[in-house]
């Protein structure tokens, strides 16, 4: 489902939700971590280390709704690249600044919580939006393929020192966009980011002990 379906009016817009079925919007890093070769057995791609997540949980999910994992094909998700149309600058802008609506949308969030994921800063705005828009419990933290023992340390180095200031983007308007959607919907950068280091906290004991 591309971000054109969603836009338009409230009732249009749900409208389109109901016509889509269950839809989780989808936060991940598109590059691979530093490493990721060495720390992950069998050469698996990361591309394809998330898909198999993806697939797993739709699997679970439609199982839980409709008491059949065969119609994992019914659970819809919220990609960036793929619902924003990368080809129209003017669109892509627009779907940009929108992406806390689309998130409050969606039917809660998916986490591929990969090594790298706690310093980018794409990535650190979609989880507070998303905690901030949705219950925790149904927030979902996939990080099982990512943990290991080399990786740890990594995880808690990036959780420990957290800043705003220290995440990074490939793009840098999108990082000047960010900074500025932090300053302006958030009480202060600070605030924002002790919420951050405190949800992960909750959020990852919560997925440890499942």
């Amino acid at each position: 489902r591309s971000s054109k379906d969603w836009l338009g009016s409230e009732d249009s817009m749900a409208q389109s939700r109901t016509d889509n079925g269950h839809i989780v919007f989808v936060s991940h890093c598109w590059s691979a971590p530093v490493g990721w070769a060495e720390t992950i057995p069998n050469l698996t791609s990361f591309s394809q280390t998330k898909a198999a997540e993806l697939c797993d949980y739709a699997k679970d999910v439609s199982a839980q709704l409709y008491d059949d994992a065969s119609a994992w094909h019914k659970i819809g998700f919220w990609i960036d690249k793929a619902c924003i149309p990368q080809s129209d600058p003017d669109m892509m802008s627009l779907c940009v600044n929108l992406l806390e609506e689309f998130i409050a949308l969606s039917d809660g969030m998916i986490v591929l919580a990969s090594w790298n994921y706690f310093s980018r800063l794409w990535c650190v705005y979609e989880w507070v939006c998303g905690l901030l828009i949705h219950s925790a419990m149904e927030i979902e933290i996939l990080a099982d393929p990512f943990i290991r023992d080399s990786t740890v340390d990594t995880y808690l180095f990036c959780i420990r020192n957290f800043s705003v200031a220290k995440c990074y983007c490939n793009n840098e308007n999108d990082q000047q966009t960010l900074i500025d959607k932090v300053h302006s919907c958030y009480k202060s950068v600070s605030d924002f980011e002790r919420f951050f280091q405190f949800s992960v906290i909750v959020c990852f004991s919560r997925c440890l002990v499942k």
